[in-house]
């Protein structure tokens, strides 16, 4: 028989999109302020994939990753997402959000990022939040899976890299 064990902590990542970088900066002094400080960071890129975020956030989306120094009891997740949501709202404009921040975790295993949406393929973790499997790692490569976003397998190379770290202590 198997014994309950409490899983080891994870390496906090978030997603900011954004149109505005004067924007972001100021909405990751809050994030730094809540969470402590990033020790890895992805290039911005363009966010091109979809022009789902388009009509409520303008045009010519840029997007970043970050990972932070500390590191997040995985159970906290849904906590972390109302914090992101509610920070979304104090940067939103007439109800059109002017940054989009998605929270997750990383494990020497596995990718995971939060979301307020039930799919099929998401777990319900509590607080009206799920955890959406992104990619597992294998080896030094990942696992992609049909509904793993396009922008998160661009940046596979950060999330490696962000591992190594976490595993590296």
């Amino acid at each position: 028989m198997a014994v309950p064990t409490l899983p080891p902590k994870a390496k906090l990542v978030i997603g900011v999109m954004f149109s505005e970088t004067d924007i972001f900066l100021d909405c990751k002094k809050y994030l730094v302020k809540k969470f402590g400080k990033t020790d890895f960071e992805s290039k911005v890129f363009d966010f091109s994939f979809t022009d789902y975020y388009n009509q409520e956030m303008g045009q010519n989306l840029k997007k970043i990753f970050l990972g932070f120094e500390k590191l997040i009891c995985i159970s906290k997740l849904p906590e972390i997402k109302i914090f992101s949501n509610k920070l979304e709202k104090q940067f939103s404009e007439e109800k059109n959000r002017k940054i989009n921040i998605d929270p997750g975790y990383l494990t020497k295993e596995k990718l995971i990022v939060a979301s307020c949406k039930s799919r099929p393929h998401r777990i319900y973790l509590g607080k009206g939040v799920y955890a959406h499997l992104m990619f597992i790692f294998k080896r030094d490569d990942v696992i992609k899976f049909k509904w793993t976003y396009a922008d998160y397998i661009q940046e596979k190379e950060f999330f490696l890299k962000l591992r190594t770290k976490l595993l590296q202590g």
